[in-house]
């Protein structure tokens, strides 16, 4: 048995005519759906609050080398600590350091008893007591409404300008032990979830350069550098006086071990920390009543 192939009969015009109608009918049908739709998804509304970006790092540190405290002084809220003998130098960062020992230890014999002769090699810090007066956990939002300098001051990349983060403002009143005009130590901002250990010397948020520079009223360049040229001395005590000083600090989201803390933060949970080389020990001062 043979199958035999056929052509499909041709299209009169009538046909043809009735094919055209339905085609455009179909066509005109979808782009009036396509056009309602997109009406209803563009249709004006009330603007809406830009997306706070997250930081890509959680950086916490800016300077110096981590080593493991022997002791941590835990100083109740509003309480007189007294920073008598805090230790630092390079002799020190040795010791945290196998890489950096390693590379002392190359170094010609000539070169190490220069550099131990040096006043960074073994130092103490100017003595002074200190003692936590107040504190505000701040929105930038709410800071900036407390210093309008705020954004003039901000270093931060145009990208990040939406950060999502808040500021802590501590006041301290810090009284010069010495016989001259001093700098007291600087200290950090510490919390539980931050990235890192509690019990490491060098560990906490180092403050800010924007923040400092907002509460004096000026606006900074790219260089965080030129705070410390314009102001110099901002934190300056004079012999056996006693000042209250602002310190300020960003907290990124990131900066934590669960980003989400940021959104649940207490004061009851910070301090603010001294560290002291020989012996390792650190200072904390409780930023509220726990």
């Amino acid at each position: 048995m043979s199958c035999e192939q056929t052509s499909p009969a041709p299209l009169n015009a009538g046909h043809r005519q009735t094919l055209r109608r339905c085609i455009g009918v179909g066509v005109i049908a979808v782009l009036a759906l396509s056009l309602l739709w997109m009406a209803a998804h563009f249709v004006p509304g009330d603007p809406r609050a830009p997306q706070k970006k997250e930081t890509p790092t959680g950086m916490t540190i800016s300077f110096g080398l981590y080593g493991e405290a022997d002791q941590v002084v835990d100083v109740p809220y509003g309480e007189v600590a007294v920073l008598d003998s805090l230790t630092r130098g390079e002799r020190y960062e040795l010791d945290a350091s196998p890489y950096l020992l390693e590379q002392w230890e190359r170094e010609t014999e000539d070169y190490r008893r220069a550099v131990m002769a040096e006043d960074y090699w073994d130092y103490e810090e100017p003595a002074f007591s200190v003692q936590v007066t107040g504190c505000h956990l701040l929105t930038e939002e709410a800071f900036t409404a407390w210093f309008p300098h705020y954004p003039d001051a901000s270093i931060m990349e145009e990208r990040y300008d939406e950060e999502d983060v808040r500021i802590v403002v501590v006041e301290l009143r810090a009284e010069n032990l010495t016989d001259e005009a001093q700098c007291p130590p600087r200290p950090v901002l510490r919390h539980n979830q931050l990235v890192g250990r509690r019990d490491w010397l060098n560990w906490g948020m180092w403050g800010s350069d924007s923040v400092i520079a907002a509460m004096h009223g000026m606006a900074m360049d790219d260089s965080p550098n030129s705070l410390w040229e314009e102001l110099g001395g901002w934190d300056v005590v004079e012999p056996g006086a006693a000042e209250t000083i602002r310190y300020g600090y960003l907290l990124y989201r990131n900066s934590f071990t669960d980003p989400q803390a940021i959104d649940h933060l207490r004061l009851s949970d910070m301090d603010i920390a001294y560290f002291d080389w020989n012996p390792r020990e650190i200072i904390a001062l409780q930023l509220a009543d726990v």
